[in-house]
């Protein structure tokens, strides 16, 4: 009993150290292998159509697609910028709106509970009060993080490039070890869980954007884009 309890404590101590210390230095390269799985096929297609040295295509292959990603993306984040700019920027009036509905809500609550008038009211400017500066920090340490998001994107390009460049060799000799066969079961399973959740709900999460998105397009609305997101993530 002592020994099994005594496993249990190291291992979850272990585990615990890992996800606490390490995975958040080796997620780069944890992408990067799932990356460089999605890409080999395409590259050694690529490779068997044009006649090219596989590394070159590898190359070219990782800028193509790395290209497209920051374009679309880039493009994307330009325009919800371009309508926060324009959101920030019409925020006295929204502001005025919103507290004159917040305002006419409170006042009903007051009279449905019986409590002092504007008594509801003190109440909701408490509690912004309270989480206003959360999320100043948390805004902050956003900022702050920007830095190593970068540092830890650019070790995700390098590795995926480098790792797709010997995804043969690696493979074989990943699959020669003794570890692989305990360890094949794991994988298997985490991509019909895990793997089957994150694509669900990445195909959610597009769908609703976009959906939401044209809507308020045809709607005129000029945040579109921008509130399609929040609707989207939320």
């Amino acid at each position: 009993f002592l020994n099994r309890v005594s496993g249990l404590c190291g291992t979850t101590a272990i585990v615990y150290s890992v996800l606490r210390y390490m995975l958040p230095l080796v997620v780069p390269f944890i992408l990067a292998i799932i990356a460089a799985t999605w890409i080999f096929p395409i590259v050694k297609r690529l490779t068997e159509k044009i006649r090219l040295p596989y590394k070159g295509v590898a190359i070219l292959t990782v800028v193509g697609i790395l290209t497209v990603v920051l374009f679309c993306g880039g493009g994307l984040v330009y325009i919800l910028i371009y309508q926060g700019r324009r959101l920030f920027a019409n925020m006295p009036f929204i502001q005025t709106e919103v507290n004159t509905v917040v305002s006419n809500l409170c006042m009903r609550c007051d009279r449905l509970l019986g409590t002092d008038s504007g008594g509801v009211y003190r109440m909701i400017e408490n509690m912004g009060e309270r989480v206003l500066p959360a999320v100043t920090d948390t805004a902050i340490n956003v900022c702050s993080n920007l830095i190593s998001v970068s540092f830890s994107f650019l070790f995700f390009v390098i590795a995926t490039w480098l790792i797709t460049e010997e995804y043969t060799a690696l493979r074989d000799e990943y699959r020669s070890t003794f570890v692989y066969k305990y360890i094949l079961p794991v994988i298997e399973g985490l991509k019909e869980t895990l793997g089957g959740y994150l694509k669900t709900q990445g195909i959610i999460i597009l769908v609703v954007f976009a959906i939401c998105s044209v809507g308020l397009i045809l709607l005129r609305n000029p945040y579109a884009l921008l509130i399609g997101m929040v609707i989207a993530v939320l």
